[in-house]
């Protein structure tokens, strides 16, 4: 992978990655309704980025791109995003895994697209 990162990109889409969880809330790694939640936070960036205090003009094609994992900033901001509550499940022996009763085969699951990165 070509590690040249845009750095202005790579800072923008950690400040804008979670903007859709204000209205949408933050949905759980592993939860059954995952799919539906970029739907309902792009929604809540649209909303954002109509308002009169924004002052990101490509706010939604930003979000979009992060969103989707289209560019090399995006796949590195989605292992970051990916892997920091997978070192705090390890240090704490998997205590979030075990209170939602997380098998091993979900969480491979969710973190194998890394491995291709």
């Amino acid at each position: 992978m070509d590690r040249d990162y845009d750095l202005k990109k790579l800072i923008k889409f950690a400040l804008i990655h979670d903007l859709g969880e204000i209205d949408a809330g933050d949905t759980f790694l592993y939860d059954t309704n995952r799919k539906s939640a970029a739907t309902l936070e792009r929604v809540c960036v649209e909303r954002l980025s109509n308002t009169d205090g924004n002052t990101i003009e490509d706010l939604v094609s930003l979000w979009d791109e992060q969103e989707l994992g289209t560019s090399k900033e995006a796949k590195l901001l989605k292992i970051v995003d990916r892997l920091l509550p997978f070192m705090h499940n390890l240090s704490s022996k998997g205590r979030a895994w075990k209170d939602n009763n997380i098998c091993k085969s979900q969480v491979v699951s969710a973190h194998l697209f890394i491995e291709n990165e």
